[in-house]
């Protein structure tokens, strides 16, 4: 007898069986009881979720001998013909291979006639996104008024395609992906029901690399199953389907926080060669960086964090190593590249030069704590009002104002930048209105002839000593967030 892969043997038979999609299963079997089935349904969701099992059970449930029921019985001949896919009355049609105008039209003429031995005549559309647009055109008058005895259930990955025509004359049930806790507890199951040992933290990493999808799960299980000769261990679940632990992201996410890129790239190349592939790879370190910013900011218990107690104790010691910005830039870094690979022959430069920008990250400081460090704050601030209350004689403004000043022969015209910051004593503890005109500021030692006029340098700044400032750090970094420059504004006090 042929063997008959566990996606298959252990597809659902009735509703109580779906898992994952409660609202759905809910909502249609309420119609079911109230007597409220639509004409037309729209199933939406990734692969491996539960579509085409949920329009099976529903053509089951309302041409069983003892229905519409939301509870089939599963025995009559109609509910043994629906499950086994070969009832005359239920026509399975993939929209993949029939898309044509033609397609269409031969099922608009069958659907007039009554079923030939059940209830309804139902179709059933696979993959209805790929029907070309005069497919979908020629449906448009049958969908909206079919005959009574005719329901229609569409199933698509891809909604968008569809056009809205057809989304308006559907009830649309959108399908998620299945949890990993869910997901691992239903795989648990089926091998109690195959006799199989199973690690909890094997069937953990199997069902999350199922990403939401049960049928695909399912399928990895029955590899694992036949690769490791029927125990399934964490291990040798890893070794034989090849998939990468999560320590190789550890290891990976150490050498980028050491800033050491080429240890992170001999890391990459090693998983190459392990036959990961770069999709893989950045899928995965994509979600590394997720957990450690999810347990950043929101702890162990995280929502959405797919992690055993062991892994979620060390994102929350690696996370420590990271800034919450730092870890928000490589998630966009990462993201840009996966989403770059996709239709590139060549993708492993993409993903060598992500490794190496995340092994560069700076390091991010808070514009308040940056501006703590330098000393004095622009004026407004808290603690600028702090410091004039201690400093009664200075007045902090943002732009120097401009001033009139005579000078040995030569003057020169200022207007200073609103970039430009500088303090300006004064023995009143304010300076007063200087009236209209342009500034002047000398470029030899100027002579005051003004007493209102502000005082002139008492020892302007070498070039020696600006050179020496600009090369600070911090400097550095605040001259480049305010795009600002260094001037030199100190004045003497007046005796």
């Amino acid at each position: 007898m042929a063997y008959t892969v566990l996606a298959r043997r252990y597809r659902p038979q009735n509703f109580d069986e779906v898992i994952g999609q409660d609202a759905v299963v809910r909502t249609l079997r309420n119609a079911i009881s109230a007597d409220r089935v639509a004409h037309a349904y729209l199933f939406t969701g990734t692969r491996g979720v539960g579509k085409t099992t949920l329009a099976r059970l529903l053509a089951k449930a309302l041409n069983c001998e003892k229905g519409p029921t939301p509870d089939p019985c599963g025995k009559c001949d109609s509910c043994r013909r629906t499950q086994d896919g070969d009832d005359l009355d239920v026509i399975e049609i993939d929209g993949a291979s029939n898309t044509g105008v033609d397609d269409v039209r031969s099922l608009r003429a069958n659907a007039i006639y009554a079923p030939s031995r059940s209830r309804f005549k139902i179709y059933i559309i696979d993959e209805v996104h790929m029907l070309s647009n005069s497919a979908f055109n020629a449906l448009l008058k049958t969908l909206e008024e079919p005959p009574a005895h005719v329901k229609f259930i569409f199933a698509t990955t891809d909604p968008q395609k569809v056009p809205a025509t057809i989304h308006s004359r559907c009830q649309r049930f959108d399908f998620r992906s299945v949890p990993t806790l869910i997901i691992a507890d239903h795989l648990a199951h089926v091998c109690k029901m195959e006799k199989i040992k199973a690690d909890s933290d094997a069937l953990h990493v199997i069902a999350r690399e199922g990403r939401g999808s049960v049928r695909d799960a399912l399928t990895i299980l029955d590899q694992a199953i036949t690769v490791t000769g029927g125990e399934v261990r964490l291990a040798s679940v890893l070794e034989a389907l090849g998939l990468a632990g999560a320590e190789r992201y550890f290891l990976v996410l150490d050498a980028l926080q050491a800033r050491d890129a080429a240890k992170a790239l001999a890391m990459f190349d090693a998983a190459l060669n392990d036959g990961v592939e770069v999709g893989e790879f950045l899928d995965h370190l994509l979600d590394h960086f997720r957990s450690l910013l999810l347990v950043k900011l929101a702890g162990l218990e995280a929502p959405g964090l797919d992690a055993t107690a062991e892994e979620r104790a060390r994102f929350q010691k690696q996370s420590a190593a990271f800034a919450g910005d730092q870890l928000t830039l490589a998630l966009e870094l990462v993201g840009e590249a996966r989403y770059r690979l996709r239709g590139l022959p060549g993708a492993r430069p993409l993903a060598e030069l992500a490794l190496i920008q995340l092994a560069s990250l700076p390091d991010f400081v808070a514009i308040g704590e940056a501006l703590k460090r330098l000393g004095p704050v622009a004026a407004g601030s808290p603690s600028a009002a702090a410091d004039e209350k201690k400093k009664p004689d200075a007045l902090v403004s943002s732009a120097a104002p401009p001033h009139a000043v005579e000078t040995a022969g030569e003057t020169e015209i200022v207007d200073p930048g609103p970039e430009d910051v500088a303090v300006y004593p004064s023995p009143l503890g304010e300076v007063a209105p200087l009236g209209a005109g342009e500034g002047l500021r000398p470029k030899t030692a100027p002579t005051l002839t003004n007493a209102s006029v502000p005082a002139p340098l008492e020892k302007p700044m070498t070039s020696a000593e600006q050179d020496e400032l600009r090369r600070d750090p911090k400097v550095q970094k605040i001259l480049k967030l305010f795009d600002g420059r260094i001037v030199d504004m100190r004045r003497r006090q007046p005796s």
